[in-house]
C-alpha cells in the first residue's frame, strides 16, 4: 500500500488539475478547497496524502479498525486533524436521494474495495 500511494496520489492530484482547470497552480494547491469523499478508506493513507494538499476529505470504511487506526494516525498532524473519518459503507449511507447526499463532493474515490 504504501509503495503504491504515490502514484495514486500523483493520479488523482494531475486528474483533478486538470478537471478542474488547476493546472496553472503549484501542484501543492491542486486540490485546495475542494471536496473528497475516499470510499474504502482503510488506515487512511490516501485520505491523509490528499489533505496535505488542500482537500477537506470525508473517508469511510466498513472495518471500524481501520477507522480507529485513521483517526489516531491522522490526529498527530495539523493539516490531517480534519479528516472527517466514518464507519460505515457507501451503502449505509441513509438518505432517500444518494445523489443529494453526495453532490457535496467535488471527488469521489473507491480504491481497493472489494465486495
Amino acid at each position: 500500500m504504501h509503495a503504491m500511494n504515490p502514484v495514486r496520489v500523483e493520479f488523482v492530484r494531475s486528474s483533478v488539475a486538470k478537471l478542474y482547470n488547476r493546472e496553472h497552480m503549484f501542484a501543492t494547491r491542486h486540490l485546495e478547497g475542494l471536496t473528497v469523499l475516499d470510499v474504502g478508506c482503510g488506515g487512511g493513507l490516501l485520505a491523509e496524502s490528499l489533505a496535505r494538499l488542500g482537500a477537506q476529505v470525508t473517508a469511510i470504511d466498513p472495518s471500524a479498525e481501520n477507522i480507529q487506526a485513521a483517526s489516531y494516525h491522522s490526529s498527530f498532524d495539523p493539516l490531517t486533524r480534519s479528516i472527517q473519518y466514518s464507519n460505515c459503507t457507501i451503502g449505509m449511507i441513509d438518505i432517500p436521494d444518494c445523489y443529494t447526499a453526495l453532490m457535496p463532493f467535488n471527488v469521489m474515490i473507491v480504491t481497493e474495495s472489494y465486495e
